[in-house]
């Protein structure tokens, strides 16, 4: 829970960016930079949970400096590859990213693991902007030269330009060379240990994974949903603290509630369940849309129960860990028992890349919308370089249950009528999307959906419940580059 912004220009911006950095306060406490040189000015800000740092600068840019969004989680690896140890103060994920870039420019991109986004201003070489590879923290842009601008939310860039895009994961912009595809390591996985067979090594990469993201956290919690993969989350976080919080949603007597208590109670968590109602769901949905930034009808059901996770534990926990991520890389969607292997090939690779547009994003909107950092522990790089490598004819197979990796790795960790429950979408398993459907169908007439069938971008619209998402969204996000930069679910 985290944002950058900034905004590079000629005079006249101040009220843009003030109205920028407003829109974001709910991600943390902002450091502001503002820095004037001729008819120049550049006005920066980032967030964080920690600080309060406010920074006023009239003259010369003090460079290089750092705007820095999220979490990096191979820092004592990349600490040993930062010359002169002993002269330098790399504690910090800024410190050791200016460190890096200082000894090394460009090259040590390929090196960084976690979630993050940041940007870099060289006096010399102007800006090196990056987001990490699978897109887990936001950020949007506009490269024009007029207005050079940068944002996390798309509520900040839109007070910034009308004129944005989404900055695209795992890709790094600098000022000589526009926008560069960040190249891959080359270096495939490696077993730990040749003697582990395969769901060993799933425990273990998922343990390693589960470590590094609470290290340094003073209050964590798991969003426990009674589904496998939440399940597993909270088992292994459950090894590594005591007493640890889980925390539940759904409408009155939903099966997430009834799972997710029975999983609780099997792992000895800390558990908290809250039952909301229809009136309840509707009240919320306009401030769920404002802060998820899409109007995608599989987003905003399934954000709606993260929202009510997110603001009934904001009180305890500042990082909270859920189970995003499993579904993409074990193949658990039905759908994909249809596909012949080179389409379940290409499918599970078109996941994976569009998270940053669905549960990615679910995720970090909801969680920030409550002062909480929403991390992935399924979602490690070491995790999916393994996944990836096993054959998709392998990671779903005829006659196995979907996730039948997962389900076997970790028999006796959890419940069996856990490990063994069917996939459920979080929307149907909460119990919130029949009723919101039914709302939908209620709303609005057959007239009107033949009339507001397609967005204004010409995106087709696939339901009345998607239209009701929409009229809601087009209040807070009228622009056209707000509905182009909106991801779109394939499967509801």
């Amino acid at each position: 829970m985290s944002a950058i912004a900034a905004i590079m220009s000629g005079t006249g911006q101040t009220e843009k960016f003030q109205r920028a950095i407003k829109r974001m306060k709910h991600r943390g406490k902002e450091r502001i930079l503002d820095y004037q040189w001729g008819n120049q000015r550049l006005m920066a800000a980032d967030f964080s949970r920690e600080r309060v740092n406010r920074i006023s600068v009239t003259g010369d840019v003090a460079t290089p400096f750092l705007l820095f969004s999220g979490k990096l989680l191979n820092t004592d690896r990349l600490r040993k590859s930062v010359k002169d140890l002993k002269n330098r103060d790399i504690s910090e994920d800024p410190s050791l990213i200016l460190a890096l870039y200082e000894d090394q420019g460009e090259a040590f991109l390929q090196e960084l693991e976690g979630n993050y986004a940041f940007a870099l201003y060289d006096s010399e070489k102007g800006w090196l902007i990056v987001r990490d590879s699978l897109g887990r923290m936001p950020l949007y842009i506009s490269a024009n030269e007029d207005n050079f601008c940068f944002a996390s939310d798309m509520k900040g860039i839109r007070e910034l330009t009308a004129d944005f895009t989404e900055f695209p994961p795992g890709h790094f912009y600098s000022s000589g060379k526009g926008f560069v595809k960040i190249e891959e390591s080359k270096k495939l996985f490696q077993s730990m240990n040749n003697e582990m067979n395969l769901q060993e090594e799933i425990r273990c990469l998922l343990l390693q994974s589960t470590e590094s993201m609470i290290h340094g956290e003073e209050s964590v919690g798991v969003y426990l949903s009674g589904g496998l993969d939440s399940s597993i989350v909270a088992a292994m976080t459950c090894r590594l603290m005591k007493d640890l919080p889980t925390y539940s949603v759904g409408v009155k007597g939903s099966p997430d509630l009834k799972h997710a208590r029975i999983c609780s109670d099997f792992i000895g968590s800390a558990h908290q369940e809250y039952a909301y109602t229809k009136e309840e769901m509707l009240d919320a949905l306009p401030e769920v849309i404002w802060h998820l930034e899409s109007y995608d009808a599989g987003l905003v059901r399934s954000g709606i129960a993260n929202y009510f996770l997110a603001r009934i534990s904001s009180e305890q926990i500042k990082t909270a860990l859920s189970g995003e991520g499993a579904d993409e890389l074990f193949l658990g969607y039905d759908y994909l028992a249809n596909l012949s292997p080179e389409q379940l090939e290409g499918e599970s690779e078109r996941m994976l890349s569009s998270l940053h547009n669905t549960g990615l994003q679910r995720g970090d909107r909801m969680s920030a919308a409550f002062g909480i950092q929403a991390l992935t522990p399924f979602l490690d790089e070491n995790l999916i370089k393994m996944a990836l490598q096993i054959p998709v004819t392998e990671r779903q197979m005829p006659g196995k249950p979907e996730k039948w990796m997962l389900k076997d790795a970790f028999r006796g960790w959890i419940p069996d009528e856990v490990r063994n429950r069917k996939k459920n979408k979080f929307s149907v398993g909460a119990g919130s999307s029949r009723i919101i459907s039914q709302v939908a169908d209620e709303r609005i007439t057959d007239k009107e959906w033949e009339q507001e069938r397609f967005s204004i971008s010409g995106h087709p619209l696939i339901s009345k419940e998607e239209l009701m998402y929409y009229r809601i969204f087009r209040e807070y996000y009228p622009e056209m580059a707000c509905d182009r930069a909106v991801g779109h679910t394939s499967h509801l």
